[in-house]
């Protein structure tokens, strides 16, 4: 459930490039999501491990805390990994 700091650090490196100051990136469980106050992002992104929560309670929190997280008419892209 944890997205590779590789990723961030290149992220981030792309996003300064741009001169954008207000995006913020960061690893962590998806499932606690707690350090994150309400209505913060207009975009959440969960990148292939949505479908590697196992226990439909735990899907269930994580949806509820993006959908808290996220301001009135924020988006929650959802990428599912597929192998070929």
């Amino acid at each position: 459930m944890f997205i590779s700091r590789s990723a961030i650090e290149k992220a981030k490196e792309k996003i300064e490039n741009l001169n954008e100051e207000k995006s913020i990136f960061s690893t962590g469980n998806v499932l606690y999501l707690n350090r994150y106050e309400d209505k913060t992002f207009d975009l959440a992104i969960n990148m292939g491990c949505l479908h590697m929560i196992n226990k439909n309670s735990d899907r269930l929190c994580h949806l509820q805390n993006v959908s808290r997280i996220l301001k009135t008419g924020g988006y929650f892209l959802v990428d599912h990994c597929k192998s070929e």
